[in-house]
C-alpha cells in the first residue's frame, strides 16, 4: 500500500512538471516571435542606405532617384537614403563628383569638411583630406562651413580648409572638371595634391619624399602613366623607377 501511493506521488509530480515545461517552452516560443517580430519592425523602419563606390583608375557616372547625375572620380563615393529620398535628398560625398542637378526641392551635398545647398545646376565638389572644393559651373551654389557660408555664382569657386571658408573666387570652367574625360590641370598646387591623383588615377603606389612647399602648375592625361609621370616629375628635377605597380621617385 505504501509503495503503490509514493508510486502515485511520483506519477503526479512527473506530470506537473511536464505541465510546467510545456508552459514554459510555450513562453520561449512566443518570446521568440515577439523579438523577431520586434528586430523586423526596426529594420523596417530604419533609412537604408544606397552606396555607389569606384575603385582606383576607374570614373562612374550614376543617376539618382529624382534624376540627378552624378560623375564619380577615381577612389570616390556618394552614399544616400533611398527610403527618405522624398523628403530629405541628402547625399554623402567622399572624393570627387561632378553634379548635374535636376531642379526641383533642395539637394544637399554633405561632407565632414562642411555642406552644399543647391536648387538646380551643375558643380564640382572636391572633399580629400579635410578640405573641401566646390566650383559652380551653372546656377548657384551655397557653401557652408561650421561657421560661415558664401554663395557662388557661374565661373565662381570656394574651398573649406582647416575649417576656414575662403571668399569666392574666379577659376576656368574648361579646365576645372576635365578629369571626367581623363584630363587633369593644376595651377599652383601642392606636389602631394598632385602625386596623389597619380596613385588614384593609375593605381598606382608612388614612394616620394614629398616636400609640401612644392608646388605644381601643369598638366596630365589618365592614359599613359609614363607620360603622366614625365610631365609631373621632370619640371621638377625628379626622376623616378618602376617597378611593378610601385613608383620610385629620386
Amino acid at each position: 500500500q505504501a509503495w503503490a501511493e509514493l508510486s502515485d506521488r511520483i506519477t503526479e509530480g512527473q506530470s506537473e512538471k511536464a505541465a510546467k515545461v510545456i508552459k514554459l517552452n510555450r513562453f520561449i516560443k512566443l518570446a521568440v516571435a515577439a523579438t523577431v517580430i520586434l528586430l523586423l519592425t526596426v529594420y523596417l523602419l530604419l533609412p537604408s542606405t544606397t552606396t555607389f563606390t569606384t575603385l582606383p583608375g576607374e570614373q562612374l557616372t550614376y543617376t539618382l532617384p529624382n534624376g540627378t547625375k552624378v560623375t564619380l572620380n577615381a577612389a570616390s563615393s556618394i552614399s544616400f537614403s533611398a527610403s527618405q529620398w522624398d523628403t530629405e535628398r541628402k547625399v554623402d560625398l567622399t572624393g570627387e563628383a561632378y553634379f548635374d542637378v535636376t531642379s526641383g526641392k533642395p539637394f544637399t551635398v554633405a561632407t565632414r569638411a562642411g555642406n552644399i545647398e543647391v536648387l538646380g545646376t551643375r558643380f564640382n565638389a572636391y572633399h580629400r583630406s579635410g578640405t573641401l572644393r566646390v566650383s559652380c559651373f551653372e546656377g548657384k551654389v551655397s557653401v557652408l562651413s561650421k561657421s560661415n557660408n558664401t554663395v557662388l555664382h557661374k565661373g565662381q569657386m570656394s574651398e573649406i580648409k582647416n575649417n576656414v571658408l575662403e571668399d569666392p573666387r574666379k577659376f576656368n570652367v574648361e579646365k576645372a572638371a576635365a578629369w571626367r574625360t581623363g584630363e587633369f590641370y593644376y595651377e599652383n598646387t601642392p606636389l602631394t595634391e598632385v602625386v596623389y591623383e597619380l596613385e588614384r588615377q593609375f593605381n598606382v603606389e608612388i614612394k616620394i619624399n614629398l616636400n609640401s612647399k612644392r608646388y605644381y602648375t601643369g598638366y596630365f592625361s589618365n592614359k599613359d602613366l609614363d607620360e603622366a609621370l614625365k610631365l609631373v616629375l621632370l619640371p621638377m628635377s625628379l626622376k623616378y623607377e618602376k617597378a611593378g605597380s610601385t613608383i620610385e621617385v629620386k
